[in-house]
């Protein structure tokens, strides 16, 4: 068949075709040649993987259908328009998922589609089609079973048509990210994109759209996100700190509409405190709208005619109206819901106009006016400034007298009311780190700090009501007496009453020791083993025990044990003593005292309440005159200057020697990683000091341990006899910008020279980028087990993850070292290096072109 034009027609249009089919990918492959001889001759020979790259970018451009079934179609069926027309767009149908991806997928870095994008190059952002959109640098919530590694990115499409994303790059500042969008990554308009680190199980409940691994920073951080075409479509330029988010509470950052950013400002929804998944929260900001004016208007009528009382040096305060009872950490659903209650202990109605309610830095400013009356309970409830004040707030189902802006701050906070004449009439203040001094508690019970008296406030007792964990305009619960008794108790303040009670005078007070100016530890009794992180069943499962050699005991009648803030405050009773060990657990303030209670299988002794903090805390060990016995301090940040971990093994901190301390080193009995009531792991003991000048006659005895005695330096630390052998520890190699993939394959190896074993676990390696200072220092501490024999290497894999391990090595890290170079320092021991010159160095490693 000729067809309705003709044979001749039909075998010109061919020729044509045919001549234009080899002049479009001749005239490409021409000029990449020409190109990438021209890079490889002026680039000093760098060019030729770029021209590779380039080269087969452009052959797959051309040929697009290589190694795909190609249907070979009838001229004689078409027309000549046909013919001649162009191959019509690729359409993406609206009716297909939000976001389409045939598995999901973690980096695959050997595309060569990506790699021609970098961090470094910039560029102006389009933001125009896809953000990104929310970012949660902080991770998760501990009290959700989620951790610090929990991170999670969220990306949204703004634009009203799909968006393909296969080729699209997402690097961060270090490279520790690098996620190169699969084939087939597809967001639909107003629809978002989750990214998950390591695993699905970052955000409850949401199914990633992709995995990857490497972490975000929390200061000094940066992503970008590239188009196939490598032209910047949206970054995250962090200095210093993030511009948003809460470290402390997990609060995800959000994009912010005019492309700004702000902290997540809801409550919790599966376990999350963001929106994965979901359009962003309201950003709190402080905007002029009709409620701003009209309490604008009416704080200027207010501070015409008064001025704020004095916080100086104030008077002794007159009680007639009490601070009675301060939501200072909020409720588990929000944290913002806090609320102040004032109790009028009198028979008599007290006209509140022009008293104040101030806080040590008047963020919270109440001045009271001629409706504010009081005849038993005044119930004050925050809102936020873009809140409407005229309407009906309520805490639980108690409706609010008043409502307030301003915070109450977790620490270091006070309250201060005065009357009109601004005489003092009470305050709150040296409350403590989280009101530890006062009441109350944040995560995961949020339950109030209660008046028990003029002089002393307890945590409020109660189950709750209506989501409360207080009593709002009602009497207050009891308090929790707090005694030792023989064989068991608890430690702390005692009080008597529920309401407060100006007429009366509180019951006699322990004496705590003083924790200035001591003198050195006698050590009769040692601090021998802490469970400061709690167990994997429950963080609050603390527990110590107390250990001496002493034949006989002794009485601990009058001794106290107390933290840095003294949260925990344990005073022994008469009849209670120590023979060899015992063990002190940690309750609730709702736990019955009288109970039995249990570590493992394990009898507890005494019971206590108070919460060990995981840094900057100290323990000290008192006898009936204040001497000194024992003490624990500069614990550091998660305890790694003394031992123990928190998730996900929650081990124990052993006394090693009188000044050295362990990790627990077994593999765990009845759900608890320590030794409770018995010898500590390792055979590991203490010498009593009265028997430390038998110690040389002893030294042949003890020549058989495998492991080093310790012994006390003159600055009572720890000293191990392998001291000498950190001389000949040296970073042997550093591998890093391996050709293909990164993941898995960096290492750090380290070698021992020396002709002893060395152990590890009290060094870290720390790593410093070209383009960081200290401030921006990289550290990974080695854990209990870790050893190097003589003349062996100690393997450290790099840029690791749970989808792409690294295998073969000694001790794995997430850190991913900079492809342009860095300074690799081995210390000994797990504070961060302050400078190149800091004696902690034992060794340093410098790779790269610097």
């Amino acid at each position: 068949m000729e067809g309705p034009l003709g044979k001749e027609f039909h075998e010109e249009v061919l020729k044509i075709n045919s001549f234009k089919g080899y002049l479009l990918p001749t005239f490409w492959v021409t000029s990449i040649i020409l190109v990438g001889i021209f890079g490889y001759t002026a680039g000093n020979m760098d060019a030729p993987p770029k021209f590779l790259a380039a080269f087969l970018e452009a052959w797959e451009e051309i040929f697009p259908n290589k190694g795909q079934f190609v249907e070979v179609v009838n001229v004689d069926q078409f027309s000549p328009n046909n013919v001649l027309s162009k191959e019509p767009d690729r359409i993406i149908s609206d009716s297909a998922p939000a976001h389409i991806n045939q598995k999901k997928d973690t980096l695959n870095k050997n595309n060569v589609l990506g790699t021609r994008c970098f961090y470094g190059q910039g560029g102006k952002t389009q933001r125009n089609t896809i953000l990104i959109n929310e970012i949660a640098w902080m991770g998760g919530l501990d009290s959700e079973d989620l951790s610090a590694s929990d991170e999670w990115i969220e990306l949204k499409n703004i634009s009203d048509r799909s968006i393909d994303l296969s080729g699209w790059l997402l690097v961060d500042k270090d490279d520790q990210i690098k996620i190169l969008f699969p084939e087939g990554s597809i967001i639909l308009p107003r629809s978002f994109y989750l990214l998950e680190r390591t695993d699905d199980d970052s955000v409850p409940g949401e199914i990633a759209d992709l995995i990857y691994s490497g972490n975000l920073s929390n200061e000094n951080e940066g992503l970008r996100l590239f188009n196939k075409e490598c032209l910047l479509e949206d970054e995250v330029i962090v200095e210093g700190s993030w511009l948003a988010g809460d470290a402390q509470n997990r609060r995800s950052m959000e994009r912010s509409p005019d492309l700004d950013w702000h902290t997540y400002s809801g409550a919790l929804i599966d376990s999350i405190l963001g929106t994965p998944g979901r359009e962003n929260s309201m950003a709190v900001v402080e905007i002029v709208n009709e409620y701003e004016d009209k309490q604008k208007t009416e704080a200027e009528s207010i501070s015409s005619k008064f001025s704020l009382c004095s916080q100086g040096v104030p008077s002794m305060p007159t009680y007639e109206i009490l601070i009675n009872e301060v939501a200072w950490a909020g409720k588990s659903e929000n944290t913002s819901e806090e609320w102040i209650e004032l109790y009028n202990p009198t028979n008599k109605e007290i006209d509140l106009d022009g008293w104040q309610l101030l806080d040590k830095e008047s963020s919270i400013v109440i001045i009271f006016n001629k409706q504010d009356a009081i005849d038993n309970y005044l119930l004050l409830k925050r809102i936020l400034s873009t809140d409407d004040p005229s309407k009906e707030y309520k805490v639980g189902g108690v409706v609010a007298d008043r409502t307030y802006t301003g915070v109450i701050q977790n620490s270091e906070e006070s309250l201060m009311l005065f009357d009109e004449s601004c005489r003092l009439v009470d305050r709150v203040s040296d409350v403590g780190s989280n009101w530890n001094r006062v009441g109350g508690t944040a995560s995961p019970d949020y339950r109030t700090a209660e008046r028990t008296d003029i002089e002393n406030w307890h945590t409020y007792s109660g189950s709750g009501n209506g989501g409360v964990m207080g009593t709002p305009r009602s009497q207050n619960s009891t308090p929790e007496i707090i005694t030792i008794p023989s064989g068991g108790g608890s430690g702390g303040s005692s009080g008597s009453s529920s309401s407060p009670d100006i007429e009366s005078s509180p019951e006699e007070e322990t004496s705590f020791c003083s924790q200035d100016d001591l003198s050195s530890p006698t050590h009769i009794v040692y601090i021998n083993e802490i469970a400061w992180a709690g167990s994997a069943s429950s963080t609050n499962e603390e527990w110590f025990e107390l250990y001496t050699s002493i034949q006989g005991g002794l009485s601990l009648s009058g001794w106290q044990l107390l933290d840095k803030n003294r949260e925990i405050q344990i005073e022994f009773g008469t009849d209670d003593r120590i023979d060899e060990y015992i063990l002190l657990k940690r309750i609730l303030t709702t736990d019955d005292l009288n109970g039995s209670y249990f570590i493992g299988g394990v009898g507890v002794d005494y019971t206590y309440t108070g919460v060990l903090q995981n840094e900057d805390e100290n323990l000290r060990l008192f006898d009936a005159s204040c001497n000194l016995v024992d003490e624990v301090v500069d614990v550091g940040s998660s305890w790694i200057n003394i031992g123990g971990t928190a998730s996900p093994d929650y081990k124990t901190a052993e006394r090693a020697g009188v000044g050295a301390w362990q990790t627990y080193l077994g593999a765990g009995e009845n759900g608890v990683m320590g030794t409770p009531g018995s010898e500590n792991s390792g055979n590991n003991e203490i010498e009593d000091e009265s028997e430390e000048e038998d110690q040389d006659e002893d030294q042949d005895e003890n020549e058989g341990d495998s492991s080093p005695e310790l012994e006390e330096d003159s600055n009572g630390n720890g000293e191990s006899d392998t001291n000498e052998e950190i001389l000949n520890l040296e970073i042997e190699e550093v591998i890093y910008d391996v050709e293909g993939a990164d993941e898995g394959q960096e290492r750090i190896v380290i070698k021992n020279n020396g002709s002893s074993t060395v152990i590890l676990e009290s060094y870290s390696i720390q790593y410093l980028s070209t383009t960081g200072d200290f401030t921006n220092l990289k550290k990974k501490n080695f854990e209990s087990g870790h050893q190097v024999e003589s003349g062996e290497e100690f393997v450290i894999g790099l840029n690791c993850s749970g989808a792409i391990p690294c295998e073969g090595v000694d001790m794995s890290w997430s850190q991913a070292l900079g492809n342009t170079g860095g300074m690799v320092y081995l210390v000994s021991n797990q504070d961060a290096v302050i400078n190149e010159e800091d004696l902690d160095i034992i060794h340093s490693f410098l790779y790269g072109e610097i």
